[in-house]
């Protein structure tokens, strides 16, 4: 069994093994449609990394 963490970042997977490191998602045999909705997810997250609270609350509210 493994622990995954799961956080946005701009150069990596989103995925990591807290003894492992990186993870690819390739890696971890998933199903496509669970592969394409997270890399949606992790797409459209990275996008409000960089904004502060304010710029994240009107981006919250204007979706």
């Amino acid at each position: 069994m493994k622990y995954l963490i799961i956080m946005p970042d701009y150069t990596g997977s989103g995925i990591r093994d807290e003894f492992e490191g990186e993870i690819s998602l390739n890696d971890l045999d998933l199903p496509i449609d669970f592969i394409n909705e997270f890399t949606s997810w992790h797409n459209e997250y990275r996008e409000i990394i960089p904004l502060d609270n304010e710029e994240r609350k009107k981006k919250m509210c204007s979706n």
